[in-house]
């Protein structure tokens, strides 16, 4: 039975593949090939069935993750929102990790063991989980309770879809779970949606971004000078910024701070933002 994939199928198609599964599993946990060889990876590990071998980050060592992730977490929060949002009245947790399976963000109002931030979810630590999977294969997963190698998790019906960048590396994975009595494969197209709209958002943020490229910026503000009719001399002594800087930021050579781009857009008469934008 192959992975259920969310990019390919119809609604219709997703629910006829999730009975199947379903249907399946309950008589037989490793029915499909990729749980059997999850199982068999966490036989190997000596990974207890029994119970998770939590690994979870200090508070400082949290931050410290969150902090370089935070564009994404940013990006993220208001789709996570919008999902907990349509899952109003069924228990549920979301989670954002980034791309080592550690949970960054959380939304729902679903609370257990192993249920937090700062948790990892690879398989070496929870047994086989969407999260791990999904990183791996790129691909949307579910996981559906008795295909959970850690009974703690079994009671759990787990949506796990990749996050992409504009270049379609993987960059991180969002994971909706949900009590299995509450398992519907239209939630599983709530979250599709959101993830697509997701790496919308962050292929703007990420083509914003761009803009700031050293070389990019600096041909805007040599386009703006020279349109102004300025000389790099008259720029720099506008801005308070010796020439030689200025000269290294519109060829390349140098980064221009955030405090130098200030001083150049106010020497233009120019909103910062109208710099970048120019």
């Amino acid at each position: 039975m192959p992975i259920v994939d969310l990019n390919s199928i119809k609604i219709y198609q997703l629910i006829k593949q999730w009975n199947n599964i379903i249907d399946n599993v309950k008589y037989n946990p490793t029915y499909r090939e990729i749980t059997l060889k999850a199982w068999q990876r966490c036989k190997e590990e000596n990974i207890s069935s029994k119970f998770a071998k939590l690994h979870c980050l200090s508070e400082k060592e949290l931050q410290i993750i969150r902090n370089k992730n935070e564009e994404l977490i940013n990006a993220a929060k208001p789709f996570m929102e919008d999902i907990s949002l349509s899952l109003l009245n069924i228990p549920h947790i979301i989670f954002l990790t980034d791309k080592d399976a550690w949970s960054i963000e959380i939304s729902g109002n679903l609370t257990g063991e192993g249920i937090g931030l700062g948790i990892n979810y690879s398989e070496n630590y929870v047994g086989n989980s969407t999260i791990e999977t999904v990183l791996k294969e790129g691909r949307p997963l579910l996981i559906y309770g008795v295909e959970h190698y850690v009974e703690g998790y079994r009671y759990l019906c787990c949506f796990g879809l990749p996050i992409r960048d504009k270049d379609g590396k993987i960059i991180a994975a969002l994971n909706l779970s949900v009590p299995i009595e509450y398992a519907d494969p239209k939630n599983l197209m709530i979250v599709l949606t959101a993830i697509k709209g997701l790496e919308e958002k962050l292929k703007n943020i990420e083509n914003k971004n761009k803009l700031l490229d050293d070389k990019s910026i600096g041909k805007r503000i040599r386009k703006i000078r020279e349109q102004r009719s300025l000389t790099q001399s008259k720029l720099a002594s506008k801005a308070d910024i010796s020439q030689s800087f200025l000269s290294d930021i519109e060829n390349g050579r140098k980064s221009p701070t955030l405090r130098s781009i200030g001083l150049i857009a106010k020497a233009f008469d120019l909103p910062i933002k109208n710099l970048i934008d120019y």
